[in-house]
């Protein structure tokens, strides 16, 4: 299945049909897009002053560039990393780096 975003031209029809009094459905149809497209569209992008197709737009593009930064990884994670290849999990749980899983006890 192929996947493509909604282009800033459809987000001004999905914004025009809904001023109109469209519903989600008829949207989808006219848009030839599924019904959940237009309803996640409409939730994520509205602001407090509705659904707005040029907000809407930079809500996305935001959103787009957030995903494509890369996580940084921290100086703990390194320390856990290199310890955990030198010596396995063990030593790193008794260095302090990983918590030792707790030993289960069975009472009668």
């Amino acid at each position: 299945m192929n996947y493509n975003q909604l282009t800033e031209n459809e987000r001004y029809q999905i914004y025009i049909m809904k001023q109109a009094g469209h519903t989600q459905e008829y949207i989808a149809t006219m848009l030839e897009r599924s019904p959940s497209t237009i309803s996640r569209e409409l939730a994520r992008n509205q602001g407090s002053r509705g659904y707005r197709p040029a907000q809407a737009q930079r809500f996305t593009q935001e959103r787009r560039l957030q995903a494509h930064i890369s996580r940084k990884v921290t100086a703990g994670v390194r320390r856990l990393d290199r310890a955990i290849d030198t010596s396995g999990a063990e030593s790193a749980a008794g260095c302090g780096l990983l918590k030792a899983p707790q030993e289960t006890r069975f009472t009668s």
